[in-house]
């Protein structure tokens, strides 16, 4: 901060000026104040660039990283602005480094070679001051108020600023601000540990709902900086500032007013990529049977009873099943939260016996207690807080708790399978396989309790019977080998077996070069 800008702001004399600088003869000082409670210490860095509106040009910068280190509150001496080699009078005029101020600078000599002779400090007067400010090409903000004292010729004991250049305001890019009710309802929800210490994993569907007319985001129009220019008359550029349009985040069911992002109908906000999407809810409040028949719907469906045998859901959000779903033919381009038991029973439709066959397809990630008997294919997650029987499951990772088990059926997952016990003591044949791309790093099969003979694993095309019972145990591809490790352990542990085993390690995804931030900097 300037010696302008330091008594301005701290005329009340409540404000605390962080950072200072200050002169005496051609010698410069900075004092540098502790910060004030809950601010940061000033920096390095700051100083630096704080000194480019001084005309140091003989700075010694340990002594300013001692200032800035120790915080004392009080003058300490980094620097001198000498003059240059040749120089004939006995002052001059020094520039700053971004040519924003000009100092005129005293260079006291001696009249005698006695050097016990005191200095002579020079005698300049205003007529002077400019005829040099002429020549340096000083054209802009010259202190008229400053030269005055010069008037006459007068003695000159330190350094005293004769211009200002004029800097360049920047200006504020347009802000966009999500309210809450949209943040809460694209929020990343973690599962819920509870005070047993089970996991629920319904807890990850949580879903915020707003009303017609509810505020989605308001946008803070962008402010145009000011330019400026320095002392030789050159400008100084603010930089362009950054509109950002409200339409941008229009999706279904919002629309613009003003200023404001406002829901156009009631239901769930869901930000996909730049858009804002209020999608709507179709809600069952009891069963889905004949009454209501099959849903197709554009949106998220919610039904607080039973899905009945035979019906179908389709939709474009989420679906939630409160209760049993006996038969269901669910497709969701979101999550799916059934948390009654799910499996194939037999029913009875008009009187004919028939089977019904549960059939799961989700975009998003699926969220049950019990999976018996069905077909499901899921983008992502699948979350089964008990149980998957005899089902036919793919999905990109299958998680059970340690008390939950996989029995029968084929389960496949593109990354991991974690669950509590594989397979029965009664040896029903269950398949588990894992096929993790190079991309993804070694795909792993875990079994947190135990695991049973019939069980056949899978893992990146390395099979495994496994003929007995085993304890807790996870399953890694080495070399074309499915390899054996505790339960719980790691890439690195997998890394180290190849080691000690003088096996190649498996090759792990290159990290993302994460460039430096510089937009910051930059502005």
């Amino acid at each position: 901060m300037s010696e302008d800008s330091a008594t301005d702001s701290a005329a009340d004399g409540a404000l605390v000026v962080p950072i200072e600088v200050s002169y005496e003869g051609s010698a410069v000082f900075v004092t540098v104040r502790p910060p004030p409670a809950g601010e940061a210490a000033v920096t390095l860095d700051q100083a630096v660039h704080e000194l480019a509106n001084s005309p140091t040009n003989q700075l010694n910068r340990e002594s300013l990283a001692r200032a800035v280190r120790n915080q004392a509150g009080s003058p300490t001496m980094v620097g001198e602005v000498a003059p240059a080699r040749g120089l004939e009078e006995n002052w001059f005029i020094a520039v700053s480094p971004n040519r924003m101020t000009a100092y005129v600078v005293p260079v006291p000599t001696k009249v005698t070679d006695d050097p016990d002779a005191p200095m002579i400090a020079p005698q300049v007067s205003a007529s002077q001051i400019r005829k040099q400010l002429g020549e340096q090409g000083i054209v802009y903000g010259v202190l008229n108020d400053a030269l005055s004292a010069f008037a006459d010729r007068t003695e000159l004991t330190s350094m005293v600023q004769v211009a200002q250049g004029l800097p360049a305001v920047e200006g504020q890019d347009a802000r966009i601000d999500i309210v809450e009710a949209v943040l809460l309802a694209t929020a990343n929800h973690e599962p819920v540990k509870l005070e047993d210490g089970s996991v629920d994993h319904h807890a990850t569907m949580a879903q915020q709902f707003v009303e017609e007319g509810t505020l989605i985001a308001t946008r803070q129009p962008p402010i145009e900086g000011r330019d400026g220019e320095d002392i030789m008359g050159n400008p100084k550029t603010a930089r362009a500032v950054r509109d950002q349009a409200l339409e941008s985040l229009v999706g279904e069911n919002t629309e613009v007013r003003g200023e404001e992002l406002l829901a156009t109908g009631p239901g769930r906000p869901v930000q996909r990529g730049s858009k804002i999407d209020v999608l709507p809810v179709f809600v069952v409040d009891g069963d889905l049977d004949y009454s209501v028949g099959n849903v197709d719907f554009a949106g998220d469906v919610t039904v607080r009873g039973d899905v009945k045998p035979g019906f179908s859901i389709v939709a474009t959000g989420a679906v939630t099943v409160s209760g049993m779903t006996e038969h269901a033919r669910i497709r969701a381009g979101g999550d799916i939260s059934l948390q009654g038991a799910v499996g194939m029973i037999e029913g009875d439709d008009d009187g004919d016996s028939v089977t019904h066959e549960a059939e799961i397809v989700s975009d998003g990630n699926l969220t049950a207690n019990y999976l018996h008997g069905i077909a499901a294919e899921v983008l992502g997650e699948v979350m089964i807080s008990r149980e998957v029987v005899n089902c036919q499951l793919m999905a990109n990772t299958v998680r059970t708790p340690s008390r939950g088990r996989i029995v029968g059926g084929l389960t496949v997952a593109k990354i991991e399978v974690e669950t509590g016990t594989l397979g029965s003591q009664n040896g029903v044949s269950t398949h588990v396989q894992v096929h993790a791309k190079r991309s993804d790093g070694p795909g792993v099969l875990r079994a947190l309790t135990e695991v049973h003979a019939g069980v056949k694993v899978n893992v990146s095309g390395a099979i495994l019977d496994v003929e007995d019972e085993l304890k807790s145990s996870s399953f890694w591809q080495l070399e074309g080998d499915v390899v054996r490790l505790d339960g719980m352990a790691t890439v690195q542990d997998l890394i180290a077996l190849a080691e000690a085993t003088d096996r190649r390690p498996p090759e792990l995804p290159d990290e993302p070069n994460e460039e430096p931030d510089t937009t910051e900097a930059a502005a």
